[in-house]
């Protein structure tokens, strides 16, 4: 079966980025027997590869970008066959259409997946909206009010060219009137190591915190139930370790040293993808942002906690994630709110833990069996072609 990716959005060509979520998402379906290809682009160039060739593209820069990347990508569907086209994109366009009845006129049964970037878009309008209208600047609030009517029309339309939709991290069953499946994120679990090691029940706990951008991340909520913490003359040893690079944890700084707790906060800079792997073999647990409640969101499904499973090393997490069970005993689900982290309940939770010898194994097995792409996909290329679940 012969695969086409194309990504819709800009994309800013970060190894890091580009590895997660296109080569080793679209490497679960290679995985699977078939032949893939993906069109991408950032700002200045179109980035493919067909037929395991890499070319690169630049895009006119005095034009229109967009429009000349739709007619690179319908020239180029007018050419070739495929069996599955997976469209990703933010927003729908009119081309997008065009791309779905293309493909459909070259190759009979060829089926359409769509991907929005986020889901639900609306509650995104909705966020806009309410920034524009806060600051007065009606003329661009009503912009994006009609901005979001004419997606909902675009989507109806695009709904009768496409046949299945993918959410990650959010229970969608429909998406504009396409049949939906969700999805948690995934990894490529082959490519992380695993750490099978023990600690011992008297080590100092250690927390590698990885933070996702600028700003705090939620991570003031650790600092604050580590102040309560260590005020009420608790005796484990506890310290946070925080990756992520110096322009991103300036805010986190000040906010360790206006609650005091500095002495037991430690900056690791920037790391690699492989280095953080190294990292979770050197930490007691882990845990990515916990400022959800900033965006009034409820589900959510970070790959960093898949990372963390597929690592072996135990994580807090906030929200609901849709492909991790709540009664795991690896993953501890903490309050999806501004509050202090309970730092008692952390402790309780890695002594639970440690007392588990295999633990690292059973998490490593979670991640095979639920994270990996290849699972993640076959279960998408099922659903397209059955429009059921449960395959």
């Amino acid at each position: 079966m012969k695969f086409l990716y194309i990504g819709i959005d800009p994309m800013d060509f970060r190894p890091d980025y580009f590895q997660l979520h296109v080569v080793d998402k679209f490497d679960g379906v290679r995985q699977l027997g078939n032949e893939v290809d993906y069109i991408c682009r950032d700002e200045g160039k179109i980035f493919e590869l067909i037929g395991g060739k890499k070319i690169f593209i630049p895009l006119i820069q005095a034009g229109d970008c967009d429009k000349e990347y739709f007619r690179y990508i319908l020239a180029f569907l007018n050419d070739n066959e495929y069996d599955i086209v997976y469209l990703n994109s933010r927003l729908i366009y009119p081309e997008m259409c065009l791309m779905a009845q293309t493909v459909k006129a070259q190759k009979f049964g060829t089926k359409v997946i769509y991907e929005p970037t986020y889901w639900p878009i609306d509650f995104y309008f909705h966020k806009e909206m309410n920034t524009y209208r806060g600051n007065k600047q009606y003329g661009l609030f009503l912009k994006k009010f009609f901005e979001m009517l004419s997606q909902r029309r675009r989507g109806s339309d695009f709904a009768l060219c496409a046949d299945a939709a993918v959410v990650f991290g959010f229970p969608a069953r429909t998406v504009r009137g396409m049949p939906a499946i969700p999805m948690p994120n995934g990894v490529a679990v082959n490519k992380i190591h695993a750490s099978f090691s023990s600690e011992a029940l008297d080590q100092p706990v250690t927390i590698l915190a990885v933070a996702d951008g600028p700003g705090t991340c939620g991570f003031e909520r650790l600092f604050r139930g580590l102040k309560i913490y260590y005020e009420k003359d608790f005796h484990d040893s506890v310290t946070i370790d925080i990756v992520s690079n110096d322009s991103n944890t300036a805010l986190l700084r000040q906010a360790a040293a206006e609650i005091g707790i500095e002495g037991y906060v430690n900056f690791l800079g920037e790391k690699s993808l492989a280095q953080i792997n190294d990292l979770c073999a050197t930490h007691t647990i882990a845990v990515g942002s916990l400022d959800l409640y900033l965006e009034d969101r409820i589900y959510d499904s970070p790959w960093i906690t898949k990372f963390f499973c597929a690592a072996g090393i135990p994580f807090l997490y906030t929200g609901e994630d849709i492909g991790l069970d709540s009664k795991v005993p690896f993953a501890l689900k903490l309050p999806n709110l501004d509050a202090p982290i309970n730092m008692e309940l952390v402790s309780e939770f890695v002594w639970r833990c440690r007392f588990f010898t295999d633990l690292a194994q059973q998490e490593r097995r979670y991640a095979e069996q639920h994270f990996d792409w290849r699972i993640l996909m076959k279960r998408i290329l099922l659903f397209t072609a059955t429009g059921k679940l449960e395959a």
